[in-house]
């Protein structure tokens, strides 16, 4: 089983999803908030970014393992704090505007190509090992939410009639849609394409 997350910015929301999950921040968030350090899986990496509390890398609990189980979905409101959201919207606009955004293409391998008529979009891809000469301390928190997700998931697989998620099989991007932008349903990975 696969599991891609994918990130995009819908209008002021940072939206993050996968087939079963949505992380929808309250509206309520402050636009300036106050410094704060959050804890993350790897101390040589420190990651500060904005709040007036320390929160630390959140967990799925059991009552949201079963919830999850049962109707086989989860919303988790501010699972991911709205101030990292805050910061990651900034390394959005840094990552634009510093050319590390690309026409969003449809398909995979030999199939992948521009096609505005099925998206338009621009996206970044994203990773531990991606964009090295532009570091963030809001994206390596992010990354170390998304990996103690997996990590819940994955020590709950049996129990939500599931198999561990492979790390390796992951991929996480930014999309941004400009005004007018679209993705549009289609089929995207042709049996024996790829």
């Amino acid at each position: 089983m696969r599991m891609v997350v994918p990130i995009t910015i819908l209008s002021t929301l940072l939206l993050l999803a996968t087939s079963t999950f949505a992380f929808i921040p309250s509206s309520s968030s402050s636009l300036l908030p106050p410094k704060t350090t959050f804890v993350s899986k790897h101390p040589s990496k420190p990651t500060t970014l904005f709040s007036t509390t320390t929160p630390t890398i959140p967990h799925l609990t059991p009552e949201n393992l079963q919830s999850l189980s049962q109707n086989n979905y989860l919303i988790l409101p501010n699972y991911i704090p709205p101030s990292l959201i805050q910061s990651l919207r900034s390394d959005i606009s840094t990552l634009r505007s510093s050319s590390n955004f690309n026409a969003a293409k449809i398909g995979q391998d030999t199939t992948n190509t521009l096609n505005t008529q099925i998206r338009v979009a621009e996206t970044c891809f994203l990773g531990r090992d991606k964009l090295p000469s532009h570091p963030s301390s809001s994206r390596t928190t992010l990354y170390d939410v998304l990996d103690t997700l997996r990590s819940d998931l994955s020590q709950n697989a049996n129990m939500l009639n599931s198999v561990a998620l492979d790390e390796k099989l992951s991929e996480l991007l930014y999309a941004y849609y400009p005004l007018g932008g679209f993705y549009k349903r289609h089929v995207d990975a042709v049996q024996g394409s790829a």
